[in-house]
């Protein structure tokens, strides 16, 4: 079973607007924040989510390498994101059920309220 890894990253380098191009080898932006945990139940994951957004054009975005997806996002999209993945979720509600995981959820937080709201940061998804 594969890994999946979801986290922002610095935008060192163009990401171009259509995922159609070919992908390039090697290439992954450098971490800014932790990954973003698995959410509990049967919420949707947030690799397949960005997989989905980046496809229907939400996300300008493409595939740098196999299982792995980079779009380009603004502070708010990646705020949205994480509410659209975790509001209501167990690890919000209840920090004692999986308390690894609402910490890796805190640090993401963090990280988040940290970025500048007008610079554009690189939304990893990633197969490992």
């Amino acid at each position: 079973m594969s890994l999946l890894d979801v986290y922002i990253g610095k935008l060192e380098w163009p990401v171009p607007e259509r995922a159609s191009e070919a992908p390039i080898p090697n290439a992954a932006p450098r971490r800014l924040s932790s990954s973003f945990p698995p959410p509990s139940g049967t919420r949707e994951n947030p690799y397949f989510l960005i997989l989905r957004k980046i496809e229907k054009g939400d996300y300008a975005g493409r595939q740098m390498r196999w299982g792995a997806w980079v779009a380009k996002v603004r502070k708010g999209q990646i705020h949205e994101l994480i509410d659209e993945v975790y509001a209501g979720d167990r690890i919000v509600r209840d920090p004692a059920y999986k308390p690894h995981l609402s910490a890796q959820l805190s640090e993401l937080h963090s990280c988040l309220e940290s970025l500048d709201q007008d610079v554009e940061y690189a939304l990893v998804a990633n197969k490992l």
